[in-house]
């Protein structure tokens, strides 16, 4: 059904079928509602076109409160991440994650957007190695300055793909082919004159994420080695609020 279709229906019955859809329906205009519903529609027929295209392998990791990802390889061999979420995402918030984290991928910093699957909810993307959580711990709570400078290298992208991560668990952040990326755009915003404004810095990713992340190190026991370079980019207004040595 089309878009011109759909909003020929009045705002109850839109919700009718959006209620049928299991899609969300608080607070919502007509056109919302609408245009929802089709790219619902339209995905499911791509989804049902395409059904065999991944086979899921396994679980990655464990289950968190968004979802549950999974090794899928395709018919030629090519393995890559599924991010399934569960039925409360809307389409509207799966869109803008894959959005930003598209734009954080062209800046290299990010997992690669392969395919959305607006049908079962899922993000399929390049498939990480490993978490720099558990190179952390083998080396035994240090930080090497080549990982401090692959930090900073993540956090200057972002700001420059205008890209707020948003999100300070150091989980993540994982190896591909050694090289480090940041994955999990789900608090993630693009970072407009109002967010600017808002959180008081021109780029908040070297600004807020940086401290947040050197704060997790030393919560970690990390010692100050492990951020010594990072620090350098902290202002000394927040390395004495936060006692940071450096």
């Amino acid at each position: 059904m089309t878009l011109n279709n759909l909003l020929k229906f009045n705002t109850s019955d839109l919700r009718d079928m959006a209620d049928e859809l299991d899609l969300k329906t608080t607070g919502k205009k007509s056109e919302d509602l609408a245009n929802e519903i089709s790219v619902h529609l339209d995905c499911f027929e791509a989804y049902r076109a395409s059904k065999s295209k991944y086979k899921i392998c396994g679980k990655l990791g464990e289950t968190g409160k968004e979802g549950t990802t999974y090794l899928v390889k395709m018919r030629n061999g090519t393995e890559y991440a599924m991010k399934c979420f569960r039925n409360r995402k809307s389409l509207n918030t799966l869109q803008r994650e894959a959005i930003l984290q598209s734009q954080a991928a062209k800046y290299d910093v990010s997992p690669s957007v392969i395919d959305v699957d607006y049908a079962s909810r899922s993000i399929i993307m390049e498939k990480m190695d490993c978490h720099l959580y558990d190179k952390i711990q083998k080396q035994r709570g240090e930080l090497t300055s080549t990982q401090q400078r692959d930090i900073l290298r993540i956090f200057r992208g972002l700001d420059e793909a205008g890209v707020f991560q948003g999100d300070s668990n150091i989980l993540n952040y994982m190896y591909r082919d050694k090289k480090l990326y940041i994955i999990d755009f789900g608090m993630a915003r693009e970072i407009t004159l109002q967010l600017k404004a808002k959180l008081k810095t021109e780029t908040p990713n070297m600004d807020l994420m940086l401290l947040a992340f050197v704060v997790k190190l030393r919560e970690m026991k990390c010692s100050s080695s492990s951020y010594k370079h990072l620090v350098l980019h902290i202002s000394k207004e927040n390395r004495e609020k936060y006692g940071i040595d450096g």
